[in-house]
């Protein structure tokens, strides 16, 4: 978790809020998102009152958000410096409501072993229904083009959630 938190820290745009929805970890995580979030006003920690998964932990969050875009990043993931600042200015386009973007897969160690998933430039609703091309930790939707958009409790909710949006007519 420390190292999902210093990548957002590390981020070349800093006009962001990050809201740590914790699913009841078991591990020294309140401790650390606490410490982080003393120093940095723009880090907030609440936990769920029991463990519920995935779609309740993010729409728990979800609830708490006051910005324009709404990004999801999981805590054994990272970003890269300057993901959100490449991305933002993407959605200036009237017609696109998500971006998102390669990544690359990291070992258990936090090594890069060159293992990059390519993602298409664009796709629409009828190709994301061939499956899903959208990397959950790449993607970011904006909030006044389709609303705030919560997670269904289903397996791959994130997978629904951009075709959720895509459906209104929206490109990615």
């Amino acid at each position: 978790v420390e190292e999902t938190i210093q990548s957002i820290l590390a981020q070349t745009y800093t006009h962001w809020e990050l809201l740590f929805q914790d699913d009841c970890s078991t591990d020294h995580t309140k401790r650390i998102v606490l410490a982080y979030a003393e120093k940095d006003t723009r880090i907030r920690y609440a936990c769920n009152t029991q463990n519920s998964g995935a779609a309740i932990t993010r729409n728990n969050a979800l609830k708490r958000a006051n910005g324009r875009w709404i990004a999801f990043l999981d805590s054994d993931d990272i970003w890269l410096p300057t993901k959100l600042e490449h991305q933002i200015p993407l959605l200036c386009n009237e017609d696109t409501a998500i971006v998102f973007s390669n990544y690359e897969k990291i070992n258990m160690q936090g090594l890069r072993e060159n293992r990059v998933i390519k993602a298409p430039s664009i796709t629409n609703y009828n190709n994301l229904l061939k499956g899903c091309v959208i990397g959950n930790l790449t993607g970011m939707y904006d909030v006044r083009k389709v609303g705030k958009i919560y997670c269904e409790k289903v397996h791959h909710e994130d997978y629904l959630l951009w075709l959720t949006i895509l459906k209104k007519g929206f490109v990615a």
